[in-house]
């Protein structure tokens, strides 16, 4: 066996025919797929970097806003003084649940001797 030729060696039993060397073209597949997906890829990514879009895709929408005059029956209502109506003396606790119509639920019978006070606001605002 040391004197035949390596190529015998390397024929299948029974075939007289050698196999045809092949071409190449799996290597070459292979690497023209992987530059074309690494071509999509890097178009993509300069696409997503010079289109500007800070929100990332997410939907917006840009509504102008205007102030409106108030209706005339509503800027009468308003008092021109700027400042608060006073009160008709301090307010009890209880008066002001009546009043408001909430139900408070306490383990006692009468409301606390809270008493509610309010203090008119002059508008202006002062920083010590």
């Amino acid at each position: 066996m040391a004197g035949m030729p390596l190529s015998e060696l390397d024929q299948p039993l029974g075939r007289k025919r050698r196999a045809r060397p092949r071409l190449p073209v799996g290597r070459w597949l292979s690497l023209g797929l992987a530059g074309t997906l690494l071509l999509i890829f890097a178009a993509l990514t300069l696409y997503a970097g010079l289109r500007r879009d800070p929100d990332g895709g997410e939907p917006m929408a840009t509504a102008a806003i205007r102030g409106r005059a108030p209706a005339p029956e509503i800027a009468a209502a308003i008092p021109q003084s700027g400042r608060m109506e006073e009160s008709h003396g301090p307010a009890s606790a209880r008066q002001l649940e009546t009043e408001s119509g909430v139900t408070v639920v306490r383990p006692g019978s009468d409301a606390p001797g809270a008493i509610v006070i309010t203090v008119p606001d002059d508008g202006a605002v002062r920083l010590a």
